[in-house]
C-alpha cells in the first residue's frame, strides 16, 4: 500500500528532527538514509515503502550515536510508511548505518521526551532540502565540460583556453586540487623531477626544488588556475553522465549545495540544486584517485583502537608513543611509515602482502623516473628494467631478507602491464634495515586490540593506518555503453589514443601512468577538440 504524504505538524516536526539530527552528522544524505536502513532492520517497523538503495557513502563507526539519535528522532512518528516515504521521495543517496548498540530504546524514550516538549517548528523554508533542476543547453550546448578540477582538469582548461575554445569545469569540492588540499599528509614530497610537473604553458619557479613539496605544488596550481582565470563550478557532484544519441550531446546531471565544505558532506539549511548541462565534448578528468579504497580485513570491525585511512592522515602528531600498524606498502604506506618512525611513534610496523620492486628516488644524480624515461627513448624496456634492479640491489642490498620480496617482472614492464608503481625510497628502507620498522606479511585476523598475521605471528596495537590505496569513480556515474573505460574505471586502450573516445569523449589522467602522462594527455586533448571545434564552426 502507498504511504500517505506527511502533512502539517508531522511534516514539520519531522523535517525538524532529521534536520538537526543531520547537522550533527554534517551530512544531510547520510543522515536521510539512517533512517531508511535502520527501518528496514528492526522488529517494529511497518515500513513497506520502495526499496532502499545501495550505499553510496559510508560514514565511520564514530558516528554510531548519531545513527541512535537519528533513528529515535524519527521513531516518534506514529506513521513509519509516510515519514520514511518522505525521505525517499527527497532523492537523496543513501548509505547503510552501523549496527545499533543494545542501549538505543533508553535514548529512544528520552529524545520522545525531549521532542513532546520541543517549541512549535515554523514552516520549514530552507531547513528541508529542495530540488531545483536547471537545463544548459543552446548556445551552451557547444560547450566543453571537463569534470575535474585536479591537475589534469587545470591542464586541459588552460589549453582549450589558449585555443579559444569554450569550458565549464565541474569540481564536486569547494576548492581546485582537492585531493591535494584535503587528503594528503603533510610530509609529502614529488617522487618525480619539477620539470616532469610542469602544466602546459607555466613553468614552475627557479626557486622550487627539484622535488616539489605538497604546498609547493598546491601553490603552483592555485597560481595556474589565477593566470588563466580558470573558475569552475564548485561543490557539484557529477550523478550521472549519458550521450543522448537524438541530441548528439553529452547530458551530465549534478548535485549542487552551496556551502559543501568537502564532498560528500553538506550544510543542511542550503538548497540543494539539480542541474542538467549539455554539452558536445565531455572530458573526464577526475583522476585516479578519486576516491579511498578500503580493502575487506577480517575482523577490522572489532578493532578497538585508531583506524584511519591514509586520506586521513596528515602527520604523526596523534600516534606520538603508540604502537601503529600501517597496512598497505605502497609509496604513501612507505611515507607514512617513515613520518610515524621520526615523529616518536612507541613501534611501526607495516603490512606488505605482495611483492614489491624499491626504486631509490635519484640515481646517477637524477630522478629515477627521468632516468628511465630517457632510457627507454633508446634501448629495450627489458634491458632498462635490468639497469634500474641491478642498481637497487647494489643500493639496498637483498631485500628479501627483511620481509620485502621482488616480483619476477621488472618495474617498468610491471607498471605498464598492471599499474603497480614501483616502491622510490626516500628513507624508509634504512629504517627497516635498521629494525625500526618491522615488516609484516598478509593479515590473517584482527581482534579488538591485536592483528594475526598468516606466519601465525599475533602483535598487538593501538592505531592502523589504512594506506590500501585510492581508484577512479568513473563507473559509478559514467554510463559508458561504449566500453571506453574499464572496470577500474582507467582507459581501456593502451594504444596512442586511449586518452579518446567516441563521440566526443576525452579521458584526462586516467591512463595509470602518472601526472607526466595526465600533462600530454591534457595537451592533444586540447588540440584534438580545437580542431572540432573550429570544423563544428565552419558548418
Amino acid at each position: 500500500m502507498a504511504p500517505a504524504p506527511l502533512e502539517g505538524k508531522s511534516k514539520r516536526l519531522f523535517e525538524y528532527s532529521l534536520c538537526k539530527s543531520a547537522k550533527f552528522l554534517g551530512d544531510y544524505d547520510s543522515a536521510a538514509c539512517c533512517i531508511c536502513n535502520i527501518a528496514a532492520a528492526f522488529p517494529f517497523s511497518i515500513y513497506h515503502g520502495p526499496p532502499v538503495p545501495q550505499a553510496r557513502l559510508q560514514l565511520p563507526i564514530k558516528y554510531q550515536n548519531a545513527f541512535i539519535i537519528l533513528y529515535f528522532s524519527a521513531w516518534i512518528f506514529p506513521a513509519w510508511n509516510s515519514s520514511l516515504h518522505y525521505v525517499l521521495a527527497a532523492g537523496v543517496p543513501l548509505s547503510l548505518p552501523h549496527q545499533l548498540p543494545s542501549y538505543a530504546p533508553v535514548i529512544g524514550l528520552c529524545l520522545q521526551i525531549l521532542c513532546a516538549t520541543m517549541p512549535p517548528c515554523k514552516e520549514p523554508v530552507a531547513t528541508s532540502p529542495q530540488l531545483e533542476t536547471t537545463s544548459i543547453h543552446g548556445h551552451d550546448a557547444a560547450r566543453v565540460i571537463i569534470i575535474g578540477a585536479g591537475p589534469s582538469g587545470l591542464a586541459t582548461a588552460a589549453c582549450l583556453q589558449q585555443h579559444g575554445v569554450p569550458y565549464t569545469v565541474i569540481e564536486r569540492a569547494h576548492c581546485i586540487a582537492s585531493l591535494w588540499k584535503n587528503h594528503t599528509y603533510d610530509r609529502l614530497c614529488m617522487h618525480t623531477a619539477k620539470n616532469c610537473c610542469e602544466l602546459p604553458f607555466m613553468p614552475l619557479p627557479e626557486s622550487y626544488p627539484s622535488f616539489l613539496t605538497r604546498q609547493q605544488f598546491i601553490d603552483y596550481l592555485e597560481a595556474y588556475a589565477r593566470k588563466f582565470h580558470i573558475e569552475p563550478k564548485f561543490s557539484e557532484t557529477v550523478m550521472q553522465v549519458s550521450f543522448d544519441h537524438q541530441r548528439e550531446s553529452w547530458m551530465v546531471q549534478t548535485k549542487a549545495c552551496p556551502n559543501d565544505i568537502d564532498a560528500g558532506r553538506r550544510n543542511t539549511d542550503d538548497i540543494i540544486t539539480c542541474k542538467q548541462y549539455a554539452c558536445k565534448w565531455l572530458v573526464v578528468a577526475t583522476g585516479e584517485n578519486a576516491e579511498p579504497v578500503r580493502a575487506h580485513l577480517p575482523g577490522l570491525e572489532n578493532f578497538k583502537g585508531t583506524t584511519v585511512h591514509s586520506c586521513q592522515y596528515k602527520n604523526a602528531s596523534e600516534f606520538k608513543d603508540k604502537r601503529v600498524l600501517v597496512i598497505g606498502a605502497g609509496n604513501s604506506g612507505m611515507e607514512i611509515a617513515l613520518d610515524l618512525v621520526n615523529s616518536g611513534s612507541l613501534a611501526t610496523s607495516i603490512v606488505a602482502r605482495s611483492p614489491l620492486h624499491v626504486l631509490p628516488r635519484e640515481m646517477f644524480g637524477l630522478s629515477t623516473f627521468s632516468l628511465a624515461m630517457k632510457l627507454c627513448k633508446i634501448l629495450p624496456v627489458r634491458f632498462v628494467d635490468r639497469i634500474l634492479v641491478a642498481y637497487s640491489q647494489l643500493r639496498f642490498g637483498d631485500t628479501y631478507m627483511y620481509g620485502l620480496r621482488r616480483p619476477k617482472i621488472g618495474p617498468l614492464e610491471l607498471k605498464n602491464s598492471m599499474g603497480k608503481t614501483p616502491i622510490l625510497d626516500v628513507g624508509t628502507l634504512s629504517m627497516i634495515q635498521s629494525g625500526r620498522i618491522h615488516v609484516k606479511p598478509a593479515i590473517d585476523c584482527i581482534s579488538a586490540s591485536s592483528v594475526r598475521f598468516i606466519d601465525n605471528n599475533t602483535e598487538t596495537y593501538d592505531a592502523l593506518i589504512l594506506a590500501t590505496g585510492y581508484k577512479s569513480n568513473v563507473p559509478s556515474w559514467l554510463d559508458d555503453e561504449d566500453g571506453f573505460f574499464t572496470e577500474q574505471g582507467l582507459c581501456r586502450s593502451s594504444s596512442a589514443e586511449s586518452w579518446k573516445g567516441k563521440n566526443g569523449l576525452y579521458a584526462a589522467g586516467l591512463s595509470g601512468r602518472g601526472l607526466l602522462r595526465a600533462i600530454q594527455d591534457a595537451r592533444v586533448i586540447g588540440d584534438d577538440v580545437k580542431n572540432s571545434y573550429r570544423a563544428s564552426n565552419k558548418t
